[in-house]
């Protein structure tokens, strides 16, 4: 998704351009985003579960 993004965008007016550093940085912050997501997911489950014995 983001190799295609950046190939697009020297197509669209504004003079926008791409860099191989905006790849890696946007797959690098996806890989974290998504590392991050499978950590904290335990957490969260058991959050929403306590509350919902809460009600």
């Amino acid at each position: 998704m983001s190799l295609s993004i950046e190939l697009i965008q020297p197509l669209m007016s504004g003079g926008r351009s791409s860099d191989i550093t905006d790849i890696i940085t946007n797959t690098a912050g996806g890989a974290i985003g998504y590392g991050l997501h499978v950590l904290f997911r335990p957490v969260t489950d058991w959050l929403l579960e306590r509350l919902k014995k809460a009600e």
